[in-house]
């Protein structure tokens, strides 16, 4: 199948009913690069879907996100990459903005409502700060680092222990910003370096039902500059 298809094609196969229809758009999603172009083939697939020209997938999943980000529109993203490259139909879940702390540890949070298979969670770069002063002892650092991952993991083993689900929880992006010249190596006092030691004990003491998204080497090779935007801050509100 040809990856050079573009949407009007799609939409043709789709409008006649094009038995091949499936195939090309799994082609296409295949070689998408941005997201508008992924969101418009999520839509032509769920048009398809209501057609009965893509049958509907017997494996399923109830997948949960939470965290302090904006989860739109990863949404959709996962739905559609799950249904058309992992051939699994996902009913998804999304909790409040920067609310997973009470989402998880509330009992009876819409959470547990949900019955999740599982959980991302996806924690706020905001939480992860070393607040102490920058001539603070190496210890200090380091146990200020493993507070952060101490809570991060707590919370994964609570949503484990109470429904069972699998969790997948991201770590950190290293800062891309301006940072105290060598000290980035010496001392975790600046963002880059205990960023990094967080995203490395959260890997050391991961327990067997979490699973790491590992969002430092997703920025990382696109370049971490290039995968900020500060807009993000303006719509979170």
């Amino acid at each position: 199948m040809s990856s050079s298809l573009n949407i009007q094609v799609l939409k043709d196969s789709l409008a006649s009913g094009n038995p091949a229809f499936e195939a090309q758009l799994a082609a296409k999603t295949r070689t998408a690069t941005n997201f508008p172009e992924i969101l418009q083939l999520n839509t032509l697939r769920k048009r398809a879907v209501a057609k009965g020209l893509i049958p509907r997938s017997a494996r399923t999943r109830r997948v949960a996100l939470v965290g302090g980000a904006n989860l739109r529109p990863l949404v959709d993203f996962i739905e559609h990459f799950a249904a058309v490259l992992g051939h699994t139909d996902c009913t998804i879940w999304t909790g409040d903005y920067d609310n997973y702390y009470s989402e998880i540890l509330d009992a009876e949070s819409e959470l547990y409502e949900f019955k999740p298979d599982i959980v991302l969670i996806l924690p706020s770069e905001r939480r992860c700060v070393y607040n102490g002063p920058l001539a603070s002892s190496r210890a200090e650092q380091e146990d200020a680092g493993r507070r952060i991952v101490h809570e991060l993991l707590d919370l994964c083993r609570t949503v484990h222990d109470r429904c069972g689900a699998e969790v997948v929880v991201g770590n950190f992006r290293l800062s891309p910003y301006f940072d105290p010249g060598p000290m980035r190596n010496s001392s975790l006092a600046s963002e880059y370096a205990f960023r990094k030691f967080v995203n490395s004990q959260m890997g050391a003491d991961l327990p067997s039902y979490a699973h790491i998204c590992d969002i430092e080497f997703l920025s990382n090779r696109l370049g971490n500059l290039a995968g900020v935007d500060d807009r993000t801050w303006f719509e979170s509100k």
